[in-house]
């Protein structure tokens, strides 16, 4: 018989704690159960009925102090169909949910989550275990978590959506996209979507930040696939999050001075970071990457400060010298 969802709350806190090897009496399952029932409170009527339908499957005993458990703790009312390493893996998946939290598919995912192993996790509480201890940066308060769950159908159902967009200081404009990949980058949500001429009047695959669509609709418009776009390669030779269209990545060589070389050994500048000459003495590390030069590559190289090096291409190192010289300049009254 299949289990009503109640009833599967039910079965799944009875389970955990028929496993427990000290057992529980009939008035303390009530009270434990009742305890995690957000409503639909049961008698003990209704919970001789779940221990009886459960012993048919896996054998309760009841000891001199009438406490119910399973004969065999190893046991599960629910291993016949679902294999515990599954369970298990469920478990690690909840604690990752944070990484949508917020949005429609969190909602209403993590809710059938957290009631298919609530047990388990009530279990691992009792034992003394955490259930948090995973944690997550926060983001700013935004908006653009309630869209992942619509964009995310209309990737998989390869639907053509029409999008209100906002750029940054002008009025919403109407896009029509295709879009085909989600991605979180630095406590912020994008889109890849190939768009039809709205952007620059090109039709092309661009990014999109969910945070700055105001509104979205479908669109009759039929579903194009960008034959040039690869989701594994898109970002490949990127700093950041945007791509650059009409533009090839180049050669940055760079040299990393005393501490950020063993920082840079531990977590590369890029995927593409090359080691070209690695001085003995620890003093500096030169390295390639090969990536696009656009404003997030010159602020990540100025975000390392002195401890970071431009050598080639000289046009990089001209861009490095007037930015930072303009940034001087407010800081012109210090001088004396």
């Amino acid at each position: 018989m299949p289990l009503t969802k109640n009833k599967a709350i039910r079965f799944n806190l009875l389970d955990s704690f028929l496993r427990d090897i000290n057992g529980y009496t009939l008035e303390e399952l009530e009270t434990k159960i009742n305890q995690n029932l957000d409503s639909n409170q049961i008698k003990q009527r209704t919970l001789r009925e779940d221990l009886k339908e459960i012993g048919g499957l896996i054998e309760i005993v009841k000891d001199r102090n009438r406490r119910y458990k399973y004969k065999d703790p190893l046991e599960s009312f629910f291993y016949d169909t679902i294999d515990p390493r599954i369970i298990e893996s469920i478990q690690q998946l909840y604690h990752f949910f944070p990484l949508a939290k917020n949005s429609e598919l969190y909602e209403k995912l993590g809710i059938e989550l957290q009631d298919f192993i609530r047990a388990e996790l009530i279990q691992n509480q009792q034992e003394g275990q955490t259930t948090s201890f995973i944690q997550f940066g926060n983001a700013v308060l935004s908006n653009d978590n309630q869209w992942i769950k619509q964009i995310y159908d209309a990737i998989l159902n390869k639907q053509t959506l029409e999008i209100y967009y906002r750029s940054i200081n002008k009025l919403p404009i109407k896009i029509t996209i295709c879009p085909y990949l989600l991605k979180e980058f630095d406590n912020e949500w994008f889109v890849i979507a190939y768009s039809f001429g709205n952007i620059d009047d090109n039709q092309t695959t661009n990014v999109f930040k969910l945070k700055r669509i105001e509104r979205i609709a479908h669109s009759e418009q039929e579903y194009q696939i960008d034959p040039k776009f690869n989701p594994e390669t898109y970002f490949n030779h990127c700093v950041g999050r945007y791509h650059v269209h009409n533009k090839e990545p180049e050669i940055i060589t760079l040299r990393a001075h005393q501490k950020l070389r063993a920082l840079l050994i531990e977590k590369p500048f890029h995927q593409s970071m090359e080691i070209i000459d690695d001085n003995a003495n620890g003093e500096f590390m030169d390295f390639k990457i090969k990536v696009y030069d656009n404003r997030e590559l010159l602020l990540k190289i100025i975000s390392y400060g002195k401890h970071l090096e431009v050598l080639e291409p000289q046009s990089l190192r001209k861009k490095i010298f007037n930015e930072l010289h303009h940034i001087v300049e407010f800081y012109m009254d210090l001088e004396n």
